[in-house]
């Protein structure tokens, strides 16, 4: 099955979880003109006519960490040794990457800034998929997309016209260079758009009087954007003039980090799992799994005793001979025996597995049980909870109890996998293979519940 990933999409859709959710948290006020005094109020309206409309104005691009919910928490340890460069793959002119076959590719990417006024990237930060809204999210998106096949226009060109775009500058007001990249990027009419739209200008001196009802975090983004549209006017381009407007220096603040960690996983609507890598705004690494198709084998009892990969690699699961113990309702705890790792070449790892070595089947509802297996079941239970959000947000994805219960068996399998190698992984990197091979499995299978197939085929269950 062949699969388009459409790279500027995906960079559109890069959410900052750090500094860029200013516009998010804070719903522009609808204040009056502030209130300083009838005669000062008098005096603002003559000097900035534009004044209530600049304070009125819905925000050109306002994605923000409420828009992204497709992260993917529990595949945090999916981290992959082995990836393919994307730059390879067919490219479709539009914008796109044509996936025709499973796996993780990688690429190193322009990237932008969409929210004039927030601090860039700092280290730690995680950044997560989500769709542009905004008033103004369809004409960057054309930007993000027209730069993708007009390498001509430059990456800094392409930069100042999304920040003129999202501060709302006149294109005919614009530097030359930029209102040649408008020219290429955009249509006619979303040129004319952008120039009957524009907001007027506010003088530095009457920053204070004009935001003074302005929430700080989103003045500083309405400061920011009033510089960018006075910048912009001038004849000569410079963008290291605007982009020290654009990008404060320093680290965002602790109160504006999200708790994303670096790396997370983001499933996108077209059916891949994506993560991101910042090195700084333009720079950007990002990682692509393209889910599998993987056979799933059971016992007599119902549990996962072979995962085989298209490769032919399999892992085989026995378990002891002691009868499962319930934990709570159709939940229960088995003891592992061991575990054997072949290769497709048929090179086999051997491992055994202690008394201790617990893996859960079923679907757990409702309130477990205590000790060890209540610890275990507790983290089965927020696992499945966090994949019912995740579909409750993709249009099509699957309720059905027996698809929930295959991926809460194999999301269960791979963490009492990783707990039973948890020492062996460090004398033999070898193993982290085979983890991974297990956490994209249960990519694979979560892919099926969100109503899409692996690249290549489905899932076999036997």
């Amino acid at each position: 099955m062949r699969r388009h990933a459409t790279l500027a999409g995906l960079l559109a859709a890069l959410v900052l979880m750090a500094s860029a959710m200013a516009l998010a948290q804070f719903r522009l006020p609808q204040p009056p003109v502030p209130d300083v005094g009838d005669i000062l109020r008098d005096q603002l309206d003559l000097r900035i006519p534009d004044l209530r409309r600049i304070l009125e104005e819905p925000p050109a691009l306002s994605s923000s960490f409420d828009d992204a919910v497709t992260g993917v928490p529990f595949l945090d340890d999916l981290d992959p040794i082995v990836t393919a460069p994307m730059s390879q793959l067919p490219f479709s002119g539009d914008g796109a990457f044509i996936v025709a076959l499973p796996g993780v590719y990688e690429l190193q990417a322009c990237s932008f800034c969409l929210h004039a006024g927030v601090s860039g990237p700092g280290r730690g930060e995680g950044y997560l998929y989500a769709p542009l809204s905004g008033s103004l999210a369809g004409v960057i998106q054309t930007v993000l997309d027209g730069a993708m096949v007009h390498p001509e226009v430059g990456q800094r060109e392409v930069q100042s016209l999304i920040w003129a775009i999202q501060s709302r500058a006149k294109v005919s007001e614009m530097p030359a260079e930029l209102q040649e990249a408008a020219r290429v990027l955009l249509t006619r009419d979303q040129i004319n758009r952008l120039n009957g739209g524009a907001l007027g200008m506010i003088p530095e001196e009457l920053f204070d009087q004009a935001f003074v009802d302005v929430p700080d975090e989103v003045r500083m983004v309405m400061e920011a954007e009033a510089r960018l549209r006075r910048r912009l006017q001038q004849e000569v381009y410079d963008f290291e003039a605007l982009e020290t407007i654009a990008v404060l220096s320093g680290e965002p603040t602790q109160e504006d980090i999200a708790e994303v960690p670096r790396g997370r996983w983001s499933w996108t609507p077209d059916g891949f799992f994506v993560r991101y890598f910042p090195s700084s705004y333009p720079e950007t690494t990002i990682q692509l799994y393209a889910p599998e198709a993987f056979t799933v084998a059971r016992d007599a009892a119902g549990r996962i005793s072979e995962i085989t990969n298209r490769y032919g690699g399999r892992i085989e699961v026995a378990y002891a001979t002691d009868g499962p113990v319930a934990a709570t309702g159709d939940v229960r705890a088995h003891t592992l025996a061991s575990l054997r790792l072949v290769a497709p070449t048929g090179q086999a790892i051997e491992l055994a597995c202690s008394a201790d070595d617990l893996v859960l089947t079923g679907l757990p509802a409702g309130t477990g049980p205590g000790g060890e297996v209540g610890a275990l079941y507790q983290v089965a239970a927020e696992t499945m909870q966090q994949v019912r959000e995740l579909a409750g947000h993709v249009p099509g994805a699957s309720s059905d109890p027996e698809r929930l219960t295959a991926l809460a068996d194999l999301a269960q399998f791979t963490d009492a996998f990783e707990r039973a190698t948890a020492e062996a992984v460090t004398a033999a990197p070898g193993l982290r293979n085979w983890l991974n091979m297990a956490r994209t499995a249960c990519a694979s299978e979560l892919t099926v519940l969100l109503g899409r197939q692996p690249v290549g085929g489905g899932l076999a269950a036997v």
